[in-house]
């Protein structure tokens, strides 16, 4: 009985991990999601090159914020997440606002 039950948790620990998503995939997701949106943005015209520095130059600040806190003690905890997660949302709406704020003079 108690090696079945001792399976089962086992069973269930494993599925829990493995269904777990690591932070850095969903960061690697993020990027690369911004960066298509610039792409795009630089296309159609709808971004100019000042404001692609200043979006680029944001993606950067995200990226040291991640590497300290990744730094300080190895993983990052819920409080540095949210943190993270806070200002991908403002690089989220910075480039929003930019893709549509009628500034086309990339070209």
């Amino acid at each position: 009985m108690k090696k079945m039950i001792l399976s089962a948790a086992i069973i269930v620990f494993t599925a829990a991990i493995s269904t777990a998503q690591p932070f850095k995939k969903n960061d690697d997701n993020n990027r690369r999601n911004d960066d298509r949106r610039i792409e795009k943005g630089i296309n159609n015209g709808k971004l100019n090159r000042v404001e692609q520095q200043r979006i680029r130059a944001q993606q950067d600040r995200i990226d040291a914020l991640t590497y300290k806190y990744k730094r300080n003690d190895g993983f990052i905890n819920r409080n540095e997440r949210n943190s993270i997660a806070a200002e991908q949302r403002k690089l989220d709406r910075m480039i929003f606002d930019m893709k549509n704020d009628r500034d086309r003079y990339y070209r």
